[in-house]
Protein backbone atom coordinates (compact mmCIF):
# COMPACT_ATOMS: atom_id res chain seq x y z
CA UNK A 1 0.00 0.00 0.00
CA UNK A 2 1.60 3.43 -1.28
CA UNK A 3 0.84 6.65 0.92
CA UNK A 4 -0.23 9.53 -0.34
CA UNK A 5 1.96 11.98 -1.74
CA UNK A 6 3.39 14.96 0.94
CA UNK A 7 0.82 18.20 0.67
CA UNK A 8 2.15 21.27 0.95
CA UNK A 9 -0.33 24.49 2.40
CA UNK A 10 2.10 27.56 1.29
CA UNK A 11 0.17 31.18 2.57
CA UNK A 12 1.73 34.33 0.26
CA UNK A 13 2.31 32.13 -2.56
CA UNK A 14 2.78 35.53 -4.63
CA UNK A 15 2.50 34.02 -8.23
CA UNK A 16 4.12 30.55 -7.77
CA UNK A 17 7.50 31.06 -9.08
CA UNK A 18 9.35 34.21 -7.52
CA UNK A 19 11.12 33.38 -4.72
CA UNK A 20 9.49 30.54 -4.24
CA UNK A 21 11.11 27.05 -2.47
CA UNK A 22 8.37 24.77 -3.12
CA UNK A 23 7.72 25.61 -7.15
CA UNK A 24 9.93 23.09 -8.85
CA UNK A 25 8.57 20.27 -5.99
CA UNK A 26 4.91 21.25 -7.42
CA UNK A 27 5.72 20.96 -11.06
CA UNK A 28 8.52 18.07 -11.20
CA UNK A 29 6.57 15.47 -8.70
CA UNK A 30 3.01 16.77 -9.12
CA UNK A 31 1.89 17.11 -5.57
CA UNK A 32 -1.51 18.06 -4.56
CA UNK A 33 -1.16 20.83 -2.25
CA UNK A 34 -2.77 24.55 -1.56
CA UNK A 35 -1.40 27.55 -2.96
CA UNK A 36 -2.60 31.15 -1.35
CA UNK A 37 -2.17 34.37 -2.27
CA UNK A 38 -4.49 37.33 -1.84
CA UNK A 39 -3.92 40.31 -3.99
CA UNK A 40 -6.01 39.71 -7.78
CA UNK A 41 -3.32 40.67 -10.33
CA UNK A 42 -0.65 38.42 -8.10
CA UNK A 43 -3.21 35.42 -8.00
CA UNK A 44 -3.89 35.64 -11.80
CA UNK A 45 -0.09 35.14 -12.23
CA UNK A 46 -0.53 32.50 -9.80
CA UNK A 47 -3.31 30.64 -11.87
CA UNK A 48 -0.91 31.08 -15.22
CA UNK A 49 1.98 29.66 -13.42
CA UNK A 50 -0.45 26.38 -12.21
CA UNK A 51 -2.63 25.91 -15.35
CA UNK A 52 -2.44 22.30 -16.03
CA UNK A 53 -1.73 21.55 -12.30
CA UNK A 54 -5.02 20.00 -11.42
CA UNK A 55 -3.74 18.41 -8.37
CA UNK A 56 -2.53 22.63 -7.10
CA UNK A 57 -5.81 24.37 -5.63
CA UNK A 58 -5.47 27.94 -5.28
CA UNK A 59 -7.08 30.33 -3.02
CA UNK A 60 -7.26 34.16 -3.39
CA UNK A 61 -7.55 34.97 -0.09
CA UNK A 62 -5.55 36.16 2.69
CA UNK A 63 -5.55 34.38 6.22
CA UNK A 64 -6.36 36.63 9.09
CA UNK A 65 -7.94 35.71 12.91
CA UNK A 66 -11.79 36.67 11.42
CA UNK A 67 -13.23 36.22 8.15
CA UNK A 68 -13.46 39.84 6.72
CA UNK A 69 -12.21 42.35 4.27
CA UNK A 70 -8.97 44.09 4.88
CA UNK A 71 -7.19 46.52 3.31
CA UNK A 72 -3.27 45.67 2.25
CA UNK A 73 -0.12 48.32 1.42
CA UNK A 74 1.19 46.98 -1.51
CA UNK A 75 3.37 48.55 -4.72
CA UNK A 76 0.64 49.19 -7.16
CA UNK A 77 0.45 46.57 -9.62
CA UNK A 78 1.47 49.17 -12.64
CA UNK A 79 4.73 49.65 -10.99
CA UNK A 80 5.69 45.79 -10.87
CA UNK A 81 7.37 45.55 -14.06
CA UNK A 82 9.12 48.88 -14.30
CA UNK A 83 12.91 48.48 -14.65
CA UNK A 84 13.57 50.72 -11.73
CA UNK A 85 11.52 48.76 -8.62
CA UNK A 86 13.32 45.73 -7.20
CA UNK A 87 11.84 42.35 -8.95
CA UNK A 88 10.83 41.76 -5.04
CA UNK A 89 8.52 44.46 -4.61
CA UNK A 90 6.26 41.86 -6.57
CA UNK A 91 6.28 39.82 -3.17
CA UNK A 92 6.14 42.71 -0.12
CA UNK A 93 2.52 43.67 0.29
CA UNK A 94 1.62 43.88 4.18
CA UNK A 95 -0.96 44.80 6.60
CA UNK A 96 1.56 46.17 8.56
CA UNK A 97 3.77 49.49 7.15
CA UNK A 98 5.95 49.53 10.79
CA UNK A 99 7.49 45.85 10.10
CA UNK A 100 7.61 45.19 6.82
CA UNK A 101 9.03 46.29 3.14
CA UNK A 102 6.27 47.32 2.50
CA UNK A 103 7.34 50.42 4.65
CA UNK A 104 10.58 50.25 4.10
CA UNK A 105 11.83 48.18 7.07
CA UNK A 106 15.32 46.26 5.82
CA UNK A 107 15.30 47.69 2.46
CA UNK A 108 18.20 49.39 0.54
CA UNK A 109 17.09 53.26 1.03
CA UNK A 110 17.54 53.45 -2.68
CA UNK A 111 15.43 50.67 -3.77
CA UNK A 112 12.62 51.85 -1.24
CA UNK A 113 12.30 54.93 -3.33
CA UNK A 114 11.49 53.75 -6.02
CA UNK A 115 7.75 52.95 -4.65
CA UNK A 116 7.68 54.62 -1.04
CA UNK A 117 5.58 57.69 -2.64
CA UNK A 118 3.39 55.30 -4.29
CA UNK A 119 1.79 52.76 -2.02
CA UNK A 120 -1.46 51.89 -2.30
CA UNK A 121 -4.15 49.89 -0.08
CA UNK A 122 -6.28 47.21 -2.14
CA UNK A 123 -8.49 45.41 -0.30
CA UNK A 124 -8.42 41.51 -0.31
CA UNK A 125 -10.78 38.80 1.20
CA UNK A 126 -10.05 37.39 4.54
CA UNK A 127 -10.58 33.69 5.91
CA UNK A 128 -9.60 32.13 8.67
CA UNK A 129 -7.32 29.00 9.05
CA UNK A 130 -10.07 27.13 10.12
CA UNK A 131 -12.67 28.01 7.21
CA UNK A 132 -9.60 28.05 4.29
CA UNK A 133 -8.99 24.41 5.50
CA UNK A 134 -12.59 23.48 5.47
CA UNK A 135 -13.58 24.89 2.10
CA UNK A 136 -10.79 23.60 0.05
CA UNK A 137 -11.21 20.18 1.69
CA UNK A 138 -7.67 19.66 2.79
CA UNK A 139 -6.64 16.13 3.64
CA UNK A 140 -3.55 17.03 6.00
CA UNK A 141 -1.09 19.48 5.39
CA UNK A 142 2.86 17.99 5.52
CA UNK A 143 5.00 21.06 5.10
CA UNK A 144 3.87 24.47 6.17
CA UNK A 145 5.50 27.72 4.35
CA UNK A 146 4.51 31.15 5.46
CA UNK A 147 5.72 33.98 3.43
CA UNK A 148 2.67 36.48 4.42
CA UNK A 149 4.80 39.95 5.27
CA UNK A 150 4.49 40.74 8.78
CA UNK A 151 2.95 37.18 9.83
CA UNK A 152 6.33 35.01 8.48
CA UNK A 153 6.95 31.70 10.16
Amino acid sequence: DQSPPPFPLQIGACDGDSFDPVHALLKRLAWPALLVEPLPDIFQRLQKTYDGYPLVKLANVAVTREDQACEMLRVPPELLDDADVPDWAVGIASFFSDRTAVGGVGTDPNDYQTFADKVIKQKVTCVTMEKLLEENAVPRIDYLQIDAEGYDA
